[in-house]
């Protein structure tokens, strides 16, 4: 009776571990055919991304010219206000 119930527990424990390798085999199998969506995503999204940082930096660009041009003025219109200040003094 021993022996029986020896033999059973080795045929469920191999039968089990049979199952776990079929069941990590298959997440294997399914995890490897998620690769290639998966990538494509992912290059998909980083193309996306790199697309608004250049919008993004091309905006910088277009802006950089006028606020240049408006910090000159703020300086001149600071200068002259300097200097009319000065003039009313004296």
């Amino acid at each position: 009776m021993k022996k029986t119930i020896k033999r059973v527990v080795a045929l469920a424990g191999i039968a089990l571990n049979l199952t776990a390798f079929l069941i990590v085999l298959l997440v294997l199998v399914k995890g490897w055919n998620l690769r290639t969506p998966l990538k494509e995503g992912v290059a998909l999204l980083s193309g996306v991304a790199e697309q608004a940082l250049q919008r993004l930096e091309e905006g910088t660009v277009r802006l950089r010219a006028p606020l240049g041009k408006a910090l000159v003025l703020l300086d001149q219109l600071d200068a002259a206000c300097r200097n009319s200040a000065i003039a009313l003094r004296e």
